[in-house]
């Protein structure tokens, strides 16, 4: 081989390495941003999943209290009912007995 030819192969061996560096560090760098990316994503996700069982937790409180005072006043009812019409009236619901 003559000078210019192990110059050549020099330079091409040296463009490749560069290249294949580059390509690396970008691949490096990309797949490290995927991974930020898909870690924010699933915080989020769980931020999310999080939230809305806090907001049907809340929602079924509601909906139980508002259940309990609806049969209280069903029983009241029946209560002065049995009351002006002088009938027996049973246990209320949850009394057990």
């Amino acid at each position: 081989m003559t000078a210019t030819q192990v110059e050549l192969v020099v330079t091409l061996l040296t463009a490749v390495g560069a290249l294949c560096v580059a390509v690396g560090t970008l691949v490096w760098f990309i797949s490290d941003q995927f991974k930020k990316n898909r870690a924010l994503f699933w915080k989020g996700l769980s931020e999310l999943h999080n939230t809305i069982v806090a907001k049907i937790d809340d929602h079924q409180k509601d909906d139980n209290r508002r259940f309990a005072a609806l049969q209280d006043a069903v029983w009241d009812l029946r209560l002065h009912l049995a009351r002006r019409n002088g009938s027996a009236v049973s246990t209320p619901p949850g009394d057990g007995a």
